[in-house]
């Protein structure tokens, strides 16, 4: 199953407003507030999440030099080293073959 969010500019910039009003008023009650990581991008936001079983399905579909080779673009030696994040990006590959 995949669901599918989009989300326009003007919200994502409202959200983010939001997000920095909060860690302003964090910081004045006492309890600083770090930003860890760095904000999502747009296409980040709205990438659709697979599974494990999805992505394998998909690459089922290719031939055998083919899926290890784009595995293999990504870094990792076979599917399950892949880190789940990464697995929107292998599929929209994929999609492009």
């Amino acid at each position: 199953m995949v669901i599918e969010i989009k989300v326009d500019q003007a919200l994502l910039d409202a959200l983010t407003g939001i997000k920095e009003q909060l860690i302003q008023m964090n910081s004045v009650q006492g309890a600083p507030v770090e930003a860890k990581e760095k904000p999502m991008t747009l296409e980040e936001f709205t990438a659709p999440e697979y599974t494990l079983q999805e992505v394998r399905s998909k690459l089922a579909t290719l031939e055998s030099a083919k899926a290890k080779e784009l595995i293999n673009s990504f870094g990792a030696k076979k599917l399950t080293d892949l880190p789940k994040e990464k697995y929107a990006e292998l599929m929209k590959k994929v999609g492009e073959l």
